[in-house]
């Protein structure tokens, strides 16, 4: 009996026993495996914010995302061409900052060497654009020297030699190299001038090419018909609308014609503190002291 009874109790209880230890393990599993389920993504997340990787790929991201600038081939005065213009012919950043600089500076290229002194200059790339650079032209002989170098046709179109400033667009389009916008800027500087008094005064025409000017030359003449300001009448507004005479100097001249009269020759306005020699000499040809 004493064996017997304790062999009974042990019969009618392990089923349930049994169960009991089933649910604890199903439920040790179950939160075993939610445990290692949430240390997986918080260690995920902890590699992902540690990871430099990532940022380094951001900002490459960020980078790459600059525009790119289209490269193109053009016609172009080194004394003139601006930065942008310089990065589209190919050449770096750094290149177009020290050419930009070298210029504001006051430099000047009158040859193709003088180009070399760009610090960090492509000297090939520089050669292959050699037929697209115009440089200033100081003679008639260098013109000619410069027109077979490049291989340029003759010029055959026929035409009456005219006045140019009396010309219209139409006749200015006929010379290659002037379009619809040279010509339009041409007549535009010229009639705020009051017309030309030497062919030198087209190099201020922006984008005009100098063998272009050349060709002009040759095909148009110029005359005294220039339109003179009287001196001691306009007012400095008027003045001022001329494009040798910026408002200061209109300005500067109007009050000291109030508190000194009238200017009877050139040489009165240079005893004005800011006029010089320079000054006096290239607006002379509009001036009319009557």
């Amino acid at each position: 009996m004493v064996l017997l009874f304790p062999f009974l109790l042990l019969t009618i209880f392990s089923p349930f026993l049994i169960n009991q230890y089933l649910e604890i393990s199903q439920t040790e599993s179950f939160f075993n495996e939610k445990s290692a389920i949430k240390w997986k993504k918080e260690l995920e997340n902890n590699i992902i914010i540690l990871n430099p990787t990532k940022k380094k790929q951001v900002f490459f991201q960020k980078k790459s995302q600059k525009k790119k600038v289209t490269k193109r081939k053009f016609v172009f005065n080194p004394n003139k061409v601006t930065k942008k213009e310089i990065i589209e012919l190919g050449f770096s950043q750094r290149v177009a900052n020290n050419w930009s600089k070298f210029i504001d500076a006051g430099g000047k290229f009158n040859e193709q060497k003088d180009l070399m002194k760009v610090y960090g200059m492509d000297s090939i790339l520089l050669s292959s654009l050699q037929s697209h650079i115009r440089f200033p032209i100081k003679n008639l002989d260098q013109a000619e020297e410069q027109l077979k170098k490049n291989k340029f046709k003759p010029f055959k179109i026929t035409f009456n030699e005219t006045n140019l400033n009396t010309t219209e667009r139409e006749d200015l389009k006929k010379i290659s190299g002037i379009g619809e916008k040279l010509s339009e800027r041409i007549i535009k500087f010229r009639d705020k001038l009051g017309g030309f008094h030497s062919l030198k005064q087209l190099n201020e025409v922006y984008g005009l090419d100098s063998l272009v000017i050349q060709k002009i030359g040759t095909h148009f003449h110029l005359n005294d018909s220039i339109k003179r300001i009287a001196i001691n009448q306009i007012n400095e507004k008027e003045l001022a609308y001329h494009p040798y005479f910026s408002y200061k100097i209109a300005r500067v001249i109007v009050n000291y014609r109030k508190q000194h009269g009238h200017f009877q020759k050139p040489d009165d306005l240079k005893k004005i503190h800011i006029i010089n020699d320079s000054i006096v000499s290239k607006i002379s040809p509009y001036i009319q002291f009557e």
